[in-house]
């Protein structure tokens, strides 16, 4: 039986991409151009927390800056509560 997953993602500030977050296998985020159908891997950002789950994503429509807050890991989620927050900066890619 297949196991329901949740991604946390955020729109850019101009809402033409969708960045996606803590996909099985990579630590890198993941970005969905709207105008050209596509999806691209973020090689220039890495995240050390990919197997959290539970994870919030918010995009600030000033700076456009993504922060990634909460979560939990699946082994004891009470034990083991995140409580830092990471920043992506799609301006960086």
């Amino acid at each position: 039986m297949s196991q329901a997953r949740l991604f946390p993602a955020a729109f850019s500030s101009d809402e033409k991409i969708l960045y996606v977050f803590h996909i099985p296998g990579t630590n890198s985020p993941w970005q969905y151009s709207v105008a050209d159908d596509m999806w691209q891997e973020v090689t220039a950002a890495k995240f050390g927390n990919a197997e959290w789950e539970g994870i919030g994503a918010v995009t600030d429509p000033k700076s456009g800056l993504i922060y990634l807050a909460g979560g939990y890991d699946d082994v004891n989620a009470k034990a083991a509560s995140m409580k830092i927050v990471n920043v992506f900066d799609p301006g960086d890619c």
